[in-house]
């Protein structure tokens, strides 16, 4: 908990520090001390932002390696704004679907090595320019993985119980989307990431079932132009 509050303070600094600026500049402009119309080229800046927050905020290798990309390629923009480097975002891209492909291959990589599954998965969802609608009721639930390519699916988790203390889910959806529905007592940790989409976590607006012991349910994959919501 405490470690979580850190990087969210850290997340709030970074944030604030870029607000204070853009509004301190833009005051500087109204009073004609910077000329405001200069400021489109170091829009890359904010990629720059998003990596170092992605870096400060995680412990896990993939969203640090998506916050050294993001560095990177705002680092290349900015001297691409300044005509310090030949290429613009025009021709880089395609290099957002390679670094995609590359963390989901490290996902999977780093799931096998860490042994998160265990033989047979309770679910395993494959949507393609169409969608799916699972209903899970083991009682032994260990994980799974969902794919969703120009379609998407929904996961009903909530009269299913995890095996142990946690659960590792898969979620992957590229110009698609998702929805897992899980227990009230059960917790989420979301470690995907997200290239021009997102992983939202939606639980906690309903109290939480005490009676039964918590569990933990741990979503990764990439949302790469989609989104994936876990709710309760």
């Amino acid at each position: 908990m405490g470690n979580c509050m850190k990087r969210s303070a850290t997340n709030s600094l970074i944030a604030g520090l870029a607000i204070v600026v853009v509004g301190l500049v833009l005051l500087l402009g109204q009073f004609g001390y910077v000329d405001v119309s200069k400021l489109w080229h170091f829009w890359p800046v904010f990629f720059i932002v998003s990596g170092i927050a992605k870096i400060s905020s995680s412990n896990y290798a993939s969203p640090r390696i998506w916050g050294v990309f993001l560095i990177l390629i705002g680092a290349l923009l900015t001297l691409h704004e300044f005509e310090r480097f030949p290429f613009g975002f025009d021709r880089l891209w395609p290099l957002f679907i390679i670094v995609g492909g590359v963390l989901l291959m490290w996902q999977a990589y780093d799931t096998r090595r860490n042994g998160e599954y265990s033989g047979e998965d309770d679910v395993t969802v494959f949507s393609v320019f169409g969608g799916s609608e699972q209903h899970i009721n083991s009682q032994k639930f260990h994980g799974g993985q969902l794919f969703a390519l120009f379609g998407g699916y929904q996961l009903d988790l909530t009269q299913a119980e995890i095996e142990g203390t946690q659960a590792v889910i898969d979620a992957t959806s590229v110009f698609g989307g998702g929805e897992i529905r899980i227990p009230r007592h059960w917790n989420v940790l979301v470690r995907g990431i997200g290239i021009f989409g997102g992983y939202g976590d939606e639980t906690g607006k309903i109290p939480a079932d005490t009676t039964k012991p918590p569990k933990t349910l741990i979503v990764k994959g990439v949302a790469m132009f989609g989104g994936v919501a876990v709710k309760n």
